[in-house]
């Protein structure tokens, strides 16, 4: 005679409970409250924590620290290898993540900063934001107010002024001066001064 209500413990078995605790080879635990600790397994619950090779962690408050998954919580903080950061405040610090937060700052290597009122300072990177300030090798600045100054770089803002080698400024009011640029603007004055003389000695 076999009481089939007993816990159930094998090595391929699944567990369906109102409270239980799975802890097999391959299985899934589906549970309240639960917590699973197995090679690759899955954990989908209330307000658990997950920690495991490559595992994927979505809950409610948790906190994910694994080789290369994937953190998507409500304030949460992810240190990781490669990893993705979402959240509401967090700070990402990793080799080339990317970082879109509220006001969050991102310092790495190749990153993308886009917040509201951050600043960026990296080797090749982009900044759009609403009044922030790029200073980079070879970067682009889209902003309200800005002032961009860089090797090669265009600007196109409201009222900004362009002082670069070869620009193109197009702006509303602006005044350009540089080598041999174009200007196209609403009222605005254009200094392009090429000289060319004749002379013949006899």
């Amino acid at each position: 005679m076999c009481d089939y209500t007993s816990r159930q413990q094998d090595r391929e078995g699944t567990q369906q409970d109102g409270e239980g605790t799975q802890q097999d080879g391959e299985g899934t635990q589906q549970d309240g409250e639960g917590t699973q600790q197995d090679g690759e397994g899955t954990q989908q619950d209330g307000e658990g924590t997950q920690q495991d090779g490559e595992g994927t962690q979505p809950d409610g408050e948790g906190t994910q620290q694994d080789g290369e998954g994937t953190q998507q919580d409500g304030e949460g903080t992810q240190q990781d290898g490669e990893g993705t950061q979402q959240d509401g405040e967090g700070t990402q610090q990793d080799g080339e993540g990317t970082q879109p937060d509220g006001e969050g700052t991102q310092q790495d290597g190749e990153g993308t900063q886009q917040d509201g009122e951050g600043t960026q300072q990296d080797g090749e990177g982009t900044q759009q934001d609403g009044e922030g300030t790029q200073q980079d090798g070879e970067g682009t600045q889209q902003d309200g107010e800005g002032t961009q100054q860089d090797g090669e770089g265009t600007q196109q803002d409201g009222e900004g002024t362009q002082q670069d080698g070869e620009g193109t400024q197009q702006d509303g009011e602006g005044t350009q001066q540089d080598g041999e640029g174009t200007q196209q603007d609403g009222e605005g004055t254009q200094y392009l001064n090429r000289f060319c003389f004749s002379q013949v000695v006899i």
